[in-house]
C-alpha cells in the first residue's frame, strides 16, 4: 500500500475517533475542520492538476495552462508532476518544466519513481533541442537493468530515433515495442521506420492497422498520405494529409502544420496534371479546416 495512501487512512481515522469522543462540541467538531483545511492547503497542488486535467477535456488551453502553472508551485507527486511538466512544455514553459523536473527529483523518490522520472525528463531534453543526450537518457534506462518497461518509453524512445536519423536502431526498437504494447503511436513509429528505410511495403502493411483504429493524432494520417503519395494515388494521399491537418498537432512533435499544407497543395497540383476536371472546388472546406485548426498546444 502507498505512503499517501496510509496517510489517508489514518486522518480518517483520526477524524472519526475526534467525532466520536465525548468531548464538547468546539473541538470535537473545530478540530477536523482544521485537518480538513489543512489537508485542502497542503493538497491544493493535486486540486489545481485535476482542474487542468477537466480544462484538458474541454480543450481549453489557457486554464490548462493556468492550472498546471498553480499545480507546479503546489507540491504535486512525482507521477503528476510528470504530467504536469510535459503539459508545460507543450505550451513552450520549459524554464517552468525544467524548475518542476528538478522539485521533484529532489524529492524521496521509490527506483521506479526515479526511472518515471528520467522517461518524462527526455523530454525537456527534446524540446531544448538536445536530442541526442534525450535519446541517450532513454537507451541508458532501457538498458539499465533489463527490464524497466512502459508504454510511454517504447512510444517516446521509438519516435526520437526515427527522428535523429537512426533508422536500423528504430526499425528494431519499434518492432519491440509493438509485441510489447501496439497502441497506434507505437505502431505509426514503425510505420514511420519503414517509411525512412523505403520499405514501402511493411510500412502500408502497418499504416493500414494504424488507420483502422481511427487515430485523432496527426502524425498517422500524415504518415498514409505519404504511403500513398508514393504509391501514386493522389487523390487518397490529399484525402489523407487533409484528414492529417483536422486531426491533433502535438506541440512536441516535429510535424506542423506548414508541412502538411505544403503536402495538399502539392497533390493538388498532381491532379490538376492528371485531370483539371477531377479536382473539386475546395475552397469552403478548407475554410472549415482553417477554423478547426488553430495553432494550439496538443
Amino acid at each position: 500500500m502507498k505512503r499517501s495512501t496510509i496517510k489517508t487512512l489514518v486522518i480518517i481515522a483520526v477524524i472519526i475517533i475526534i467525532l466520536v469522543l465525548p468531548i464538547s462540541p468546539l473541538p470535537r467538531f473545530g478540530i477536523p475542520v482544521l485537518i480538513i483545511l489543512y489537508l485542502l492547503y497542503t493538497g491544493r497542488g493535486t486540486i489545481w492538476y485535476f482542474f487542468g486535467l477537466r480544462a484538458g477535456r474541454n480543450r481549453d488551453h489557457e486554464k490548462i495552462l493556468k492550472y498546471m502553472l498553480k499545480a507546479s508551485h503546489s507540491g504535486l507527486s512525482v507521477e503528476r508532476g510528470c504530467i504536469a511538466a510535459v503539459t508545460l512544455l507543450k505550451h513552450d514553459k520549459i524554464e517552468s518544466a525544467e524548475q518542476l523536473f528538478t522539485t521533484l527529483a529532489s524529492m524521496n523518490n521509490s527506483t521506479s519513481q526515479k526511472k518515471l522520472l528520467k522517461s518524462y525528463q527526455a523530454l525537456l531534453f527534446w524540446k531544448k533541442g538536445e536530442r541526442d543526450e534525450a535519446v541517450m537518457l532513454l537507451e541508458n534506462l532501457l538498458n539499465e537493468d533489463g527490464r524497466y518497461r512502459t508504454t510511454h518509453l517504447y512510444s517516446t524512445l521509438g519516435y526520437f530515433l526515427l527522428h535523429t536519423g537512426n533508422t536500423e536502431r528504430a526499425i528494431e526498437l519499434n518492432l519491440e515495442a509493438v509485441d510489447y504494447d501496439p497502441t497506434p503511436d507505437i505502431q505509426d513509429n514503425l510505420a514511420a521506420s519503414y517509411i525512412a528505410a523505403g520499405d514501402w511495403e511493411n510500412a502500408e502493411i502497418i499504416c493500414s492497422k494504424v488507420i483502422e483504429a481511427s487515430p485523432a493524432f496527426s502524425e498517422a494520417w500524415y504518415h498514409a498520405g505519404i504511403i500513398a503519395e508514393h504509391s501514386g494515388d493522389y487523390e487518397a494521399a490529399e484525402s489523407h494529409y487533409k484528414k492529417s491537418l483536422r486531426s491533433i498537432f502535438s506541440n512536441l512533435s516535429l510535424l506542423k502544420k506548414d508541412i502538411v499544407k505544403e503536402r495538399i497543395q502539392k497533390m493538388r497540383i498532381q491532379l490538376e496534371k492528371q485531370d483539371p476536371q477531377l479536382l473539386p472546388d475546395n475552397s469552403s472546406e478548407e475554410e472549415q479546416t482553417e477554423i478547426k485548426n488553430e495553432n494550439t498546444p496538443d
